[in-house]
Parts: C-alpha cells; sequence; structure tokens
C-alpha cells in the first residue's frame, strides 16, 4: 500500500504524560451515569473548559450505567473551546470504576487509580426493547460499538506497554534468551527482536495471577491466530490468488475496487483459517460473531488504518524502533520548514520509508494490544489498580511504586515508607 506520510505528523506529541492531577479543577463523577448526572457536570466542565486549557481532573466513583452520556461528557471534556486546545484530561479512580465509568476512566490522557479502587472492564450494553425486529440491529450496534471501544483504548495501552518494557527489558531479554536456548523460535514474534512480546508478557504474567493473568495469556494465544490469518492474507495477495466472488462482481466494483478486493481477500484469509482450524470443515462450528470480529480485526491491520494512530508514539520511542540511519534521517526532515518537505520528493520518501520501517517494527506489538483490547470487551474482567497496571491499562497507582513518568526522590521515599513489609518484598 503507498503510503504517504506528513511532515506535520513527525512531530513529538505536545502532551504531557507526566501532569499530576489537582482539585482545584476537577469534577466528581459519582453514582450512575445517566442524563441526571450529566445535567450536573456539564455546566461544570464547560466553566472550566472556558476559563484555561489548563489539565482538568475527573474523580471517578461510579458502578457505570449509560455509554451514551458517558460519551457525551467525554465529549464536553475534549471539544476545543474559543480557538484554544482542549485541556489535558487526568482520570482518577478513588473508589469503583466500572462498566462505562471505566470506559471513562480509560479515556484520560493519564490515568490513575488509588490502591483500594475496584475496576471492571466488559462488552457494551444497551438497556432498550428488545424484539424479534430489532434484535439483529441491537446486536451489530452493540458489537459496533465494542471494535470502537477497543481501538479507542488500544491507543493508550500500546503506549503504557512501550513503558513496561522499557521498565522490563532485562527481564525481557533474559524470558527471550531462554526461550531460544530452549529451541522454542516461536516465541520471537517481531521477526526484527525489537519487542519480544511473548518474552514481555512471560515477564509480566509472573506479576499478576488469577483471571487478569489468564487474560494475558489468552490474548497471546488469540494473537498468534489472528496472526496466521493475516499471514493467510498476505500469501493471497502476494500470490495473486484468484477470487471467485471478486470476478462475479468485478464489473459492478468500480472506484472501489482496490478497497473491495482487499476486504474480499480478507474475509477469504478468515474463512480459510476457520476451515483449517479445530472446527474442520464446518462453519458452522463456533458463532459466526467470532468470523465478523476477525475480519474486523484483520481488515485494521491490512489497510493500515492504525499507523496514523501510532506515528507520535513511534516517534517518542524513536530509539526502539528507528535505526539510527533512519534517525537522522526523521532530524534532517525536522529541519526543514512545511514548504521545503512539501516541494522535495526525495524528503518525503526518506520519511515514508524511515516510517514504514518503523510500522513494521511495531505490528506485533500492536497486534497483542489489539487483541487484549478485544478480549477485555468480551466478558466480565474485574481487578485491582496493580492488575490493572501490569495489564497497560492505568497509568499510575496511588501508594505503590507503580507509575509511568518519572518520581523524584523525596517521593520515591514516601511512597517506600508507606508500604507494609509484604508490599515491599513484592516490589522491590
Amino acid at each position: 500500500m503507498k503510503r504517504k506520510t506528513s511532515r506535520k505528523k513527525a512531530g513529538r506529541s505536545s502532551t504531557d504524560p507526566s501532569n499530576l492531577f489537582t482539585t482545584k479543577r476537577s469534577i466528581y463523577v459519582k453514582g450512575e451515569i445517566d442524563e441526571s448526572l450529566f445535567q450536573t457536570l456539564a455546566p461544570q466542565i464547560l466553566r472550566l473548559t472556558e476559563r484555561s486549557s489548563q489539565p482538568i481532573t475527573l474523580l471517578i466513583d461510579s458502578r457505570g450505567g449509560s455509554i451514551e452520556y458517558a460519551a457525551r461528557i467525554l465529549g464536553l471534556l475534549r471539544a476545543p473551546v474559543h480557538g484554544r486546545p482542549r485541556p489535558h484530561i487526568i482520570t482518577v479512580a478513588i473508589g469503583d470504576a466500572c462498566s462505562a465509568a471505566a470506559d471513562i476512566l480509560s479515556e484520560g490522557d493519564y490515568v490513575v487509580a488509588f490502591r483500594h479502587a475496584r475496576l471492571l472492564f466488559h462488552g457494551t450494553r444497551a438497556i432498550r426493547e428488545v424484539s424479534r425486529e430489532n434484535v439483529e440491529a441491537i446486536e451489530g450496534a452493540l458489537e459496533l460499538e465494542d471494535v470502537r471501544a477497543a481501538r479507542r483504548l488500544a491507543v493508550s495501552v500500546f503506549r503504557r506497554f512501550l513503558s513496561l518494557y522499557a521498565q522490563h527489558s532485562e527481564q525481557v531479554a533474559a524470558a527471550f534468551r531462554n526461550a531460544h536456548q530452549n529451541g522454542n523460535e516461536e516465541q520471537d514474534l517481531t521477526d526484527k527482536r525489537v519487542v519480544d512480546v511473548a518474552a514481555l508478557i512471560g515477564v509480566l504474567r509472573r506479576r499478576i495471577g488469577g483471571s487478569a493473568g489468564e487474560v494475558l495469556n489468552r490474548a497471546l494465544d488469540e494473537m498468534q491466530r489472528i496472526k496466521g490469518i493475516l499471514k493467510l492474507y498476505k500469501a493471497f495477495v502476494e500470490n495473486k490468488v484468484a477470487s471467485p466472488i471478486y470476478q462475479l462482481d468485478k464489473p459492478n466494483a468500480g472506484r472501489d475496487r482496490k478497497e473491495w478486493r482487499m476486504q474480499l481477500r480478507v474475509l477469504e484469509a478468515v474463512v480459510a483459517a476457520r476451515l483449517s482450524g479445530d472446527g474442520g470443515r464446518d462453519l458452522r462450528a463456533g458463532s459466526f460473531r467470532v468470523l465478523e470480529g476477525d475480519f474486523l480485526q484483520v481488515l485494521a491491520l491490512a489497510d493500515g488504518s492504525w499507523e496514523d494512530e501510532l506515528l507520535d508514539l513511534l516517534l517518542e520511542h524513536d530509539g526502539l524502533f528507528f535505526s539510527a540511519k533512519d534517525q537522522a534521517r526523521i532530524a534532517a526532515m525536522r529541519a526543514l520548514t512545511l514548504k521545503q518537505f512539501d516541494d522535495s520528493d526525495d524528503a518525503q520518501a526518506q520519511l515514508s520509508g524511515a516510517v514504514g520501517r518503523a510500522y513494521r517494527k511495531a505490528e506485533p506489538l500492536w497486534q497483542y494490544v489489539t487483541t487484549l483490547c478485544r478480549l477485555l470487551n468480551d466478558g466480565e474482567h474485574e481487578m485491582g489498580p496493580e492488575e490493572a497496571w501490569y495489564m497497560g491499562l492505568i497509568d499510575e497507582v496511588i501508594g505503590y511504586p507503580l507509575a509511568h513518568r518519572r518520581r523524584d526522590a523525596r517521593e520515591a521515599v514516601l511512597i517506600q515508607r508507606s508500604l507494609d513489609l509484604a508490599d515491599v518484598q513484592k516490589f522491590v
């Protein structure tokens, strides 16, 4: 796929995730998330956003409610006012953060939880009158909302997984060496050995147990399965495998022929993987909803729509995803004005090539993260803040030495003193 990369995207993100929450500019999300709560919070949010673009803190203690009103609350917070940039949003779980409240929590720019908080993630739900006529429409709408929610969450989780990798890189490297000494080459899920996903999950799995740890392992298994479907799709493309369905509809494909052909190849890869899997040659084995979920996930990977969402993150971690030569090329691009860059085909080609190579290195970890977020929207997943931190769902646990930011020496000492003996042995 031909990629056009804008130099505007080659700058570092202006968002500073190290901002600590403050109660001076805060609102309280308490109780059921419904129309009444929205009417209470809307004037408060608008007053805060009109005064300045300084960070706003959401203090959350809610068991959930309406996803519609949760989206409205977030929409008000994220809207720019009077031409100013939107404020940095810091979400803090001070009690319960369940269901729609967990969605609000996870969509903060910096996500914090107190040690006693309780988090619950699950798929989208709707309370409405169900009839035989509208049940299919309801199911489709819920499925689409789950896909969107997982996609939104994945961008934040990807950033935190990079931080988890950096903090545990020595342990990950040791786990990787052990896996290969035992002849388990399949453990290396990145051909370039940049972020070994299986080794990273193995290290994180030692930190958390129970159902949360099982989700990490399930996501690894699912990732392998999705990776197999994507491999089939790429083989169909590279070998120019003819599609009888495409040939039947080719005269009607029109200008969208390329997109239509890609969708068909993805669908055929999904079906082929199902037929060759445990279910055997019987499409009735398992749910068609799983086929639909596989199709949407593989299609997003195939069409490259995930790439622009991650570009700023890759540039922030350029030492991990870009070679020394590519880092030098990007530095040269930043020295150009926008007009100079736009007028230079060579500069655009060099940047596109460097970014393309970075995407290929990042893709396995992105595959894992999107799979994990998809699983979190399937079933009930209750967890404590510590587990959520190791799963990349939050940035910081107040009172524990768990944070994706730098702490000064005084703060670190205070936290250490506040821990009991069991905690000290766990975190040291």
